[in-house]
C-alpha cells in the first residue's frame, strides 16, 4: 500500500549518515523540525513527537561524519519530506544519505508482494506453454544464467525451473529460435526414421519462432508488461526512490499481466489451448 502523506502515522523511524560542518548537528536538526512542525502543522512543542539519537559522530578530515537515528510520532509522512527538504538547504550539511525509513520499508514490502504475484503469474504461463510445446530454452535466443546451468538438479529439487534463471528483460526472446548450427541438425537427425522427415527437420530448425505465441497469442503482450516492470523491480531490489512514473508503470503492467493470466486460465480450462 502506498504511503498516505497526509494522515498521521503512529511512529516513523529513520536513520541518516550526515557529512557536515555544523557545530551542534543535533540542535540544528531539532530546530529544523520544530520550524516545520510549527509552520505547517501548528505544533509548537516537539518534545513528544521528535526524538533524535546520535549513534556516532567523528571528525572526517575537515568535516564531521555523523550517524543518527530519528523517531517521529503521530505526524504525517509529509512532515518528513518537508524536514528533509529543509536539511538539504542547510549550508552546514555537505551530504546526507538516508539508510532506513520504516514507512518506505512497509510500502516496499507491499509492492514486493504484488510484484512477486505478478512475476509468478508470468512464470506459470510460460512454464505451462513451454512444457506443452516440449520447449528446451537451449533452442531459444534467451541466455540461461550460469547458476542454473551449473546447479540444474538442485534448482529442480527446490521446485524451480529455467524460467527463474533468465534475465527478466530476456522473456521477450523466449519464442525466438536461436540460429541453428550444423550440430543441431545432426542431433535432430539421430531420431530420423524416414528420409521425408529430414526436410521437416530442416524447415523447423530454420523457423524463426518456437510456436509458443501460436498456441497462446496473448504472450505477445507480455514484453510490454515486462518493459514497464524493469525500472520498478530495480528500485525495489536496490531500495531506490520509487517515482510516481514507476508506480504508474507497475500498476499498468500488473493490469496487463492479470488480464493475460485470467484469459490463459480460462482458455486452458475450456480446452482452447
Amino acid at each position: 500500500m502506498e504511503i498516505d502523506y497526509a494522515t498521521p502515522i503512529e511512529e516513523i523511524r529513520l536513520r541518516y549518515v550526515v557529512t557536515h560542518s555544523a557545530i551542534d548537528l543535533e540542535k540544528t536538526l531539532n530546530e529544523i523540525f520544530r520550524d516545520v512542525a510549527s509552520t505547517s502543522y501548528n505544533k509548537e512543542d516537539i518534545t513528544d513527537i521528535f526524538h533524535l539519537q546520535v549513534i556516532n559522530s567523528r571528525k572526517n578530515n575537515d568535516t564531521k561524519l555523523t550517524l543518527l537515528e530519528i523517531k517521529v510520532l503521530n505526524m504525517p509522512y509529509s512532515s518528513i519530506k518537508e524536514f528533509e527538504d529543509r536539511i538539504l538547504d542547510e549550508h552546514d550539511i555537505r551530504e546526507i544519505c538516508k539508510t532506513f525509513d520504516s514507512c518506505k520499508l512497509d510500502e516496499n514490502c507491499q509492492f514486493l508482494k504484488e510484484l512477486y504475484e505478478t512475476e509468478m503469474k508470468i512464470r506459470e504461463i510460460y512454464t505451462t506453454i513451454a512444457r506443452m510445446q516440449h520447449l528446451n530454452l537451449k533452442n531459444s535466443k534467451v541466455k540461461l544464467l550460469k547458476e542454473y546451468q551449473e546447479n540444474e538438479a538442485s534448482v529442480k529439487a527446490r521446485l524451480m525451473n529455467e524460467f527463474f534463471f533468465i534475465e527478466f528483460s530476456d522473456y521477450k526472446n523466449i519464442d525466438s529460435r536461436r540460429d541453428a548450427k550444423l550440430e543441431d541438425l545432426l542431433d535432430a537427425m539421430r531420431d530420423v526414421r524416414k528420409i521425408d522427415d529430414i526436410g521437416k527437420i530442416v524447415t523447423e530448425l530454420s523457423h524463426p519462432k518456437l510456436h509458443l505465441e501460436e498456441l497462446f497469442n496473448e504472450l505477445s503482450r507480455v514484453p510490454e508488461a515486462i518493459g514497464r516492470l524493469e525500472s520498478f523491480r530495480n528500485c525495489i531490489a536496490h531500495n531506490r526512490f520509487i517515482s510516481e512514473n514507476d508506480v504508474e508503470n507497475f500498476r499498468r503492467a500488473k493490469s496487463i499481466v492479470d488480464e493475460i493470466y485470467n484469459r490463459f486460465v480460462s482458455q486452458l480450462s475450456a480446452g482452447e489451448i
